[in-house]
């Protein structure tokens, strides 16, 4: 991505963590009327799953209950959701975004953002190699799983 473009991006994050920084409430307030929608659609879901795993270990002729399948599906998503995070981070870092404005975006301090994140720096390098390349990019995420990184840019 061109040097320009890269720090249109980086000053235009800027400006929006400032202005979340000093309009905390409305910031918030427009994240969250999201959530409900979210919320719902996640709970339809983890209800469908619910009932497959019940089936599935019901086939096999194990009783388990309802809580403890949904806890686990929780665990795993959460675990997912830090992998999706974590590579919403690093293609921040490949469309030019620093490391500061990234940091203060997931509202951490800069200097904890390589040890909660420890492949942002590899996942832009995959994004740079998808989109120089055209073909999809494999990285092994130290606390999650294997992702594909696909071109998002034709050059």
């Amino acid at each position: 991505m061109c040097r320009t473009l890269n720090s249109t991006l980086n000053a235009g994050t800027r400006f929006a963590l400032d202005y979340r920084d000093t309009h905390p409430q409305e910031w918030e307030d427009a994240v969250c009327d999201q959530i409900p929608d979210v919320l719902e659609q996640l709970e339809d879901a983890l209800k469908k799953s619910e009932a497959i795993l019940s089936e599935k270990f019901k086939a096999k002729g194990l009783t388990v209950g309802e809580s403890i399948i949904k806890i686990a599906l929780i665990q795993e998503l959460i675990k997912r959701m830090t992998g999706i995070m974590e590579c919403s981070a690093g293609m921040m870092l490949a469309d030019g975004i620093t490391k500061t404005n990234i940091a203060r975006a997931l509202s951490m301090r800069p200097q904890n953002l390589l040890e909660r994140y420890p492949d942002i720096e590899n996942l832009a390098d995959a994004q740079d190699r998808a989109d120089e390349t055209g073909e999809p990019q494999e990285v092994q995420l130290a606390k999650t799983n294997t992702v594909q990184v696909v071109t998002k840019r034709h050059s």
